[in-house]
């Protein structure tokens, strides 16, 4: 009974090393394919923590910025921004609410304690979460995300 327990901790010890080994070829990206047989290339993303220079505040006007954790813009009219602010979840919930009250193709949802905006304005996908902050001096943290027609 020793020699089969000892042969089987053998062939799983064995199953373990042949399973961990790493891989010697590396997967073929394929956006990195999908650029050379385009012909296109795509811009690499600029990450800041200030909003863009060029973010379309028309289309989603930034409210009760305290602090810029982070914004994304990765090709044109591709935004993404994470913020900070001292204000109530629902208090910019409201906010919003008003601003898109005549998008009808923007919907809003809301629970206990998040709340989304989603849709689209003029050529913008739009999607903005607004949650609790986790972070002592700030009530609530918002994310912003706006990708334009050509970067679907």
């Amino acid at each position: 009974m020793r020699k089969f327990k000892f042969f089987i901790l053998i062939v799983l010890v064995l199953s373990l090393v042949v399973g961990c080994t790493p891989q010697t070829t590396k997967p073929e990206k394929k956006e990195d394919k999908d650029i050379v047989n385009s012909g296109e290339e795509k811009p690499e993303p600029t990450v800041s923590k200030t909003v863009p220079e060029d973010f379309p505040e028309d289309i989603v006007p930034l409210y009760g910025v305290d602090k810029v954790e982070g914004s994304v813009v990765a090709g044109k009219d591709y935004f993404q921004v994470y913020y900070f602010s001292k204000l109530e979840s629902k208090d910019i919930y409201d906010h919003y609410k008003e601003v898109f009250k005549e998008d009808d193709e923007i919907k809003n949802y809301e629970n206990e304690k998040a709340y989304e905006f989603s849709g689209k304005k003029d050529k913008y996908n739009v999607r903005l979460h607004i949650v609790p902050s986790n972070e002592d001096d700030y009530k609530s943290n918002v994310m912003v995300f706006l990708s334009g027609e050509d970067n679907k």
